[in-house]
């Protein structure tokens, strides 16, 4: 009797859980894949966007080839036009897929600016680990290529450094790079495309952006470090959302960026 009464109780206890389980609606049981759908749309057309700002550098090319030779809008023409195209473009098509949220919310950035300080530290933390990884990763790289016989590109910082180019140059280079990229490009991978491929496949979603992230840049041999890196934008997405993920990605740009200043005027000076 004790026993048939402590079931009942139990029974009782559950129903209100199961009660409010029944009334969920069928979206909500389903984790929040369906929420993703909009970003396929979104990352074609940051594909198409990118595409067209490619076709628009070759047509400068082609048709002012000094203007495009010369430092300051040679670096700007092969940096910018594919990124903010590719990010109006999936903005564009964000803005009219996804309703009931604000186009900021759906690019993942957050209502306030306000940066706690565990992030901050979260984002040194990673650093300290990154940075002597991907220089490991490099110098394997290296040393492949010259084992082999194979060419190592020259990144175009490095490039430019070895020329005369200026203050002006180095200051609208160091916001190019520290404020500019770091957002476009995690707005396009560690939002637009992550989601995009999370929602065919939420499992490997994070290995496969890493995967496009380090091809986008066009330079097979820096891609295994550009992977490294992808990886370690994506766990800081994961963590700290992505301002955690931005402020990574700029600060490690301008710790490359003062690394390749200050290599060559070491070597000036010597």
């Amino acid at each position: 009797m004790q026993g048939n009464r402590k079931c009942l109780l139990s029974m009782s206890e559950r129903l209100p859980a199961v009660k409010k389980l029944l009334q969920t609606p069928p979206q909500a049981q389903v984790p929040a894949l369906i929420d993703d759908w909009p970003y396929v749309p979104a990352s074609l057309a940051a594909g198409c966007g990118a595409i067209l700002g490619l076709l628009l550098l070759a047509i400068l090319q082609r048709l002012f080839p000094a203007l495009v030779s010369a430092p300051l809008p040679g670096f700007l023409l092969g940096l910018l036009p594919f990124q903010l195209m590719a990010c109006a473009a999936a903005a564009l098509t964000l803005r009219a897929g996804i309703s009931g949220q604000s186009l900021w919310l759906s690019l993942g950035l957050p209502e306030n600016l306000d940066l706690p300080r565990a992030m901050l530290g979260r984002v040194l933390r990673q650093l300290l680990l990154l940075y002597p990884a991907l220089v490991a990763v490099n110098l394997c790289v290296i040393t492949a290529c010259h084992y082999f016989g194979w060419p190592m590109p020259e990144q175009a910082l490095t490039h430019y450094a070895r020329q005369d180019c200026g203050a002006a140059f180095w200051i609208i280079a160091a916001l190019s790079v520290v404020l500019i990229a770091p957002v476009c490009e995690e707005l396009l991978f560690r939002q637009v495309i992550f989601r995009s491929i999370r929602y065919f496949s939420p499992r490997y979603a994070g290995l496969w952006t890493a995967l496009f992230f380090s091809l986008f840049h066009g330079l097979p041999q820096y891609a295994p470090a550009l992977f490294i890196l992808g990886l370690f934008l994506q766990r800081a997405r994961n963590e700290g959302g992505l301002p955690q993920a931005i402020i990574l990605h700029s600060l490690y740009n301008l710790i490359s960026l003062l690394l390749i200043v200050l290599k060559f005027a070491y070597a000036t000076a010597a």
